[in-house]
């Protein structure tokens, strides 16, 4: 499964690569919100996604309520990291539309978790809609 990840620290976005492919995931990135939504223009975008939150140009709930806006039926699981932490952060993260939310510094067992988490999610997301549509083609 391909993740993309955007941050604009290369520092980030190299220890996340080193970490996901060490797990057997298909590394994408973008340096910024900008580059972010070029790839979501893609077809094969990553359905699993890790945003940064303050990045410049443009903020990670901003990308995220983009990401949405433009494709709101594409089943995408997107993680929220940050630096910013208490309840107000957590709850802007989630109005925004993320799915999860990671405080940074990053530890890795607690990222192998939650993007397993959101690999689990999409799996099953998948396995519904291809039941659905087994059962809609059975009816016609």
């Amino acid at each position: 499964m391909k993740v993309l990840v955007v941050d604009d620290c290369l520092s980030v976005r190299t220890l996340l690569k080193r970490y996901l492919t060490e797990w057997g995931f298909e590394f994408v990135s973008a340096a910024s919100g900008q580059e972010a939504l070029g790839e979501f223009g893609k077809s094969t975008l990553p359905r699993l996604i890790i945003v940064d939150w303050i990045m410049p140009e443009m903020q990670g709930p901003e990308l995220i309520k983009e990401f949405r806006r433009q494709d709101p039926h594409r089943n995408a699981y997107i993680i929220m990291l940050t630096a910013k932490t208490g309840r107000e952060a957590l709850e802007t993260a989630f109005r925004c539309g993320a799915d999860d939310y990671l405080a940074k510094p990053i530890v890795k067992d607690e990222l192998y978790r939650r993007v397993r988490e959101g690999e689990n999610i999409l799996e099953r997301q998948d396995s519904v809609q291809s039941s659905v549509e087994k059962i809609t083609q059975a009816k016609s």
